[in-house]
């Protein structure tokens, strides 16, 4: 493998989605995902961190992107009325 390859992100493949999300909906049956190790190793040339955030961003399908519902700007809104900005303003300012 050269420079080259090694900065480049490698695309995922149908086929190795495909096994991400059998091994995680396996963990998942027991309780939660716990062992990234053992879905990484299923893949070649991929590891824990990048099956991780492709779990999270892409197959399983929870993450919703776009506008917020009503509902949601409300319980946010709720939130920091009873918590304030406090974690955000540590967020920002590190």
């Amino acid at each position: 493998m050269n420079e080259l390859e090694r900065c480049l992100p490698k695309r995922w493949t149908e086929k190795e989605d495909q096994t991400l999300y059998e091994e995680a909906r396996c963990q998942m049956s027991t309780g939660e995902i716990k062992d990234g190790n053992r879905i990484g190793a299923k893949l070649p040339g991929r590891i824990n961190e990048d099956c991780r955030k492709r779990w999270i961003n892409k197959v399983c399908g929870l993450l919703k992107k776009g506008a917020w519902e009503p509902d949601e700007d409300q319980r946010l809104h709720d939130a920091i009325c009873i918590h304030g900005q406090k974690y955000m303003a540590e967020r920002v300012t590190k």
